[in-house]
């Protein structure tokens, strides 16, 4: 399959109330041409696929009803959504009360729609601004950093 590199989970703050994890999972950074033979290995592995969701660069995954619950995602290397996501990754590790930000809104979101695939589409529509926001400093961040 190429040379897909495969990540290390990264638990993010939880979309589902208390007691009930869902994880992120960037699942790897493949080369653009990787792409159809990764989908089909997931496909026939009970993942469904949902396409980049609008990020482009990202490839998401439904997982199979068997715990954990989680969504996973593929990034292609070297895109912006994965600098995107690494940089926010780095930026909540070191700002705790922004990751208590986040988590309040993902948590009231969670209560507020449901978990089918239309209910998730408006989650990911009302956290968005937040989202944009905090990876917006995660750049910030990282340029006062790199001065």
């Amino acid at each position: 399959m190429g040379r897909a590199r495969l990540l290390r989970p990264q638990p993010l703050p939880s979309r589902r109330a208390a007691g009930q994890r869902c994880l992120f999972l960037p699942l790897a950074e493949l080369p653009r041409r990787s792409r159809p033979e990764l989908i089909s290995r997931l496909t026939g592995q009970g993942y469904r696929y949902e396409g980049d969701l609008g990020i482009q660069g990202r490839e998401a995954f439904q997982a199979p009803p068997v715990p954990p619950e989680h969504h996973l995602y593929a990034v292609v290397a070297g895109s912006k959504s994965h600098l995107d996501h690494v940089l926010l990754r780095d930026y909540l590790r070191q700002r705790p009360d922004e990751v208590q930000r986040y988590s309040v809104l993902k948590v009231a979101l969670a209560r507020r729609f449901p978990a089918d695939s239309q209910g998730r589409a408006a989650y990911s529509a009302a956290k968005s601004a937040l989202v944009e926001e905090l990876v917006a400093k995660s750049y910030a961040a990282r340029t006062v950093g790199a001065s």
